[in-house]
């Protein structure tokens, strides 16, 4: 049996984790042909960047990316393309380690009384080391159960070492409130109500830790014994809330999350089905589980709730109009990633990347992925996937030839050198292009499927030809599009084509004149997360200045990144309304007007006038005024069909298909539209999963995946 082609569809995240995978396998050139098709001159999907040389080679996002400290597979994948690439020492991105920096510092925001109050969080470091093989033994206490054991010593840790707890007196933080001191004087919680609930869960905690270690009847048989122990923590808080509430902040936000823990584990507690699966509860959604539980709206419609479903943008067809207390997400797979974010990362919370996505991540793969011996076909958009005629395998793909090389048997080079570094510059290499003159000219977009430009071709893969199997990275949002074939002939592939849900998204970048202590901004270089839509979530990206070449009478010296959903366009038009993406941009850009003069005045008071941005403050190369300064930053709209956000809405991801369950004999799934078995949620590590499992049902490699059991 000679080698067996694969032809990888789509070149972001996941099927490159696909191809790196197979390729990890020894002699894996004896068995596998491997080429990738990507529509357009860069790989990177969702995860794409670029630079611009018009702008001082600065980097332009699709949105915010950062890795979280339980990334093991995907990080693990990070350091051996790093190693293998073998670059300089004093190279820019020479290693893992210089590419991607811990992280400890998040603020969520709260709404409260009419303003907005900063919560924030510092997670401490460990000593724990992501990506590497020692961490295979954390899997064991990645269940429902190994969350409660987790949940309850923090929230005792918590209890012990919030110090208002622990005076006599507590401050109050608006005004001397007298009788609230004279309550807390009287009450004297931490000596009375808080130790009573640290003994709660200390009783608790015992009994969780015999049944991690396999003796599940005791959780089964004590269960009215521990709802009675809850019980009694939770009307506990409820007193303590009463005075507290909205006056002592530390106080109010300690109660708050330990109020969250008391229902999340009241909840895993008394459903039998949930103490190992976390999938038991993903018809749900998560707010409505939490009212299930008895926890009240304080609780469903806080902050600490809010920050996770403004993280995973679960707010269906991108509608955040009730944020605050909306939005749909599965109750399972979100408590998951409650749990794996703030339990078990390794080294940091966060790793943040210490440039662009592009030249941090998807250079790199591409780059080791060639040095193994995989092929890249650029401008080649996947128009449709053909079955054979029983309907049982994938027969041919056609393909769009945007553009022609000038020189075939060169390939195509698609990078450009910024700073020593490699990197996806904003636009096609024109000067390798049979076409570039004319794309140039034209301005055309090769990623949007809105464009007037048809390509120059078309093309035909046959099996036993060109390809003997199939991996199908392009996102479900396409596959309408794609595979009508495959929705008539399959229910199963109708059902997920039809229910798994996305979501457009929307982003900007903002360079500034100042940095961020004279913003005005009190605290550290910051994650934050849950304020004001459209634009809830920010990140201080200051340290990517370095790695563009913005001229002295221009410097920046912060750099602030923006996303969140984008409510999207009703309807979502036909590729022949060539004027979409345009409307679309400027509807971004609108938002984003808009909310700069509305909404900076609470994080950037010194360089802003009441509550909206100073625009003196935007650094623009062509100095234009006032609001016309927003034209020299960069926004995104996230609309093509491939970038949207796949949604973990609850009741759908029963939905969603296995890498190797397609129905079709060639076909492999990947990416984060997939059942992984692992967290079925946009991000990068369940879409390395995807990408690692589906590699595993071709080749059989690798042989463990990071928290995949068996």
């Amino acid at each position: 049996m000679g080698k067996q082609k694969i032809a990888v569809l789509g070149g972001g995240i996941g099927s490159l984790t696909t191809v790196y995978g197979i390729t990890s396998k020894p002699n894996w050139q004896d068995d596998y042909d491997i080429t990738v098709y990507q529509e357009g001159w860069r790989l990177g999907g969702k995860c794409a960047s670029s630079r611009n040389p018009d702008v001082a080679n600065r980097i332009e996002e699709h949105g915010l990316h950062i890795f979280f400290g339980f990334y093991d597979n995907a990080i693990r994948m990070m350091r051996t393309a790093y190693e293998e690439l073998e670059r300089p020492a004093t190279a820019p991105l020479a290693s893992f380690d210089t590419a991607f920096k811990p992280h400890s510092f998040i603020a969520v925001q709260e709404y409260i009384d009419e303003k907005w109050v900063d919560w924030p969080i510092f997670f401490p470091t460990n000593d724990q080391i992501p990506g590497v093989d020692a961490n295979f033994k954390e899997d064991s206490v990645d269940t429902p159960l190994g969350m409660i054991s987790w949940l309850i010593k923090e929230l005792i840790s918590q209890l012990k070492s919030n110090e208002e707890l622990q005076q006599p007196h507590a401050k109050t933080e608006e005004s001397p409130l007298d009788s609230v001191k004279d309550f807390i004087s009287d009450l004297n919680p931490f000596h009375h109500g808080i130790l009573d609930v640290v003994s709660s869960l200390e009783s608790i905690d015992k009994h969780i830790e015999e049944a991690l270690k396999g003796d599940l009847d005791k959780i089964e048989s004590i269960t009215e014994t521990l709802e009675s122990i809850l019980a009694g923590g939770i009307a506990l808080l409820e007193q303590l809330f009463g005075p507290t509430f909205g006056t002592v902040t530390s106080i109010r936000q300690t109660l708050l999350a330990v109020e969250f823990g008391l229902y999340v584990i009241k909840g895993i507690i008394t459903n039998p089905l949930l103490l190992l699966n976390w999938d038991a509860i993903d018809h749900l959604d998560f707010r409505e589980w939490m009212s299930n539980n008895g926890a009240p709206e304080r609780v469903t419609c806080s902050a600490i709730t809010r920050s996770f479903y403004d993280l995973y943008l679960a707010y269906p067809q991108g509608n955040t109009e009730n944020s605050l207390c909306g939005g749909n997400v599965s109750a399972g797979t979100l408590l998951h990633a409650y749990f794996l974010a703030c339990g078990q990362y390794k080294g940091a919370i966060f790793w943040k990347m210490q440039a662009g996505m592009g030249e941090t991540v998807i250079v790199p793969l591409c780059q080791a992925l060639q040095k193994r011996g995989v092929k890249f076909e650029f401008f080649s958009r996947v128009t449709n996937l053909g079955l054979s005629s029983d309907k049982t395998q994938i027969d041919n793909i056609d393909i769009q030839v945007q553009a022609t090389l000038k020189d075939p048997s060169a390939g195509y080079y698609p990078f450009i050198t910024v700073k020593d570094l490699d990197c996806w510059p904003a636009n096609p290499n024109y000067d390798q292009l049979v076409q570039g003159d004319e794309l140039k000219e034209m301005h055309v977009n090769l990623e949007s499927p809105w464009s007037t430009w048809q390509g120059v071709g078309t093309k035909t893969l046959t099996l036993g030809q060109d390809f003997d199997k199939v991996v199908l990275g392009i996102s479900v949002g396409a596959l309408p599009y794609i595979t009508p074939e495959l929705m008539t002939a399959s229910d199963q592939w109708n059902k997920m084509v039809s229910t798994v849900q996305s979501s457009q998204t929307q982003a900007m970048q903002l360079w500034l004149k100042p940095n961020l202590e004279q913003t005005g901004w009190k605290m550290a270089s910051v994650v934050m997360d849950g304020y004001q839509d459209p634009f809830n979530t920010w990140a201080d990206m200051s340290q990517t200045i370095d790695k563009e070449t913005w001229p002295q009478n221009h410097l920046p010296f912060s750099i602030a990144y923006f996303c969140n959903n984008f409510i999207d366009a009703d309807p979502i038009p036909p590729f022949s309304d060539h004027g979409f993406p345009e409307r679309e941009s400027l509807r971004v850009k609108n938002n984003a007007i808009k909310w700069l003069n509305e909404n900076t005045g609470y994080i950037w008071p010194n360089i802003s006038n009441g509550a909206g941005l100073d625009w003196e403050q935007l650094v623009d190369l062509h100095d234009r005024q006032g609001e016309a300064r927003f034209d020299g930053q960069f926004w995104h709209a996230a609309i093509n069909p491939s970038e949207r956000y796949v949604l973990s809405v609850a009741g759908t991801n029963k939905n969603r298909i296995t890498p190797d369950g397609s129905a079709f004999s060639n076909l492999y799934l990947t990416g984060d539209w997939v059942d992984n078995g692992f967290l079925n949620i946009g991000c990068v590590e369940s879409t390395a999963v995807a990408g690692l499992k589906a590699s595993q049902a071709i080749s059989g490699y690798p042989e463990r995946i990071f928290y995949v059991k068996g």
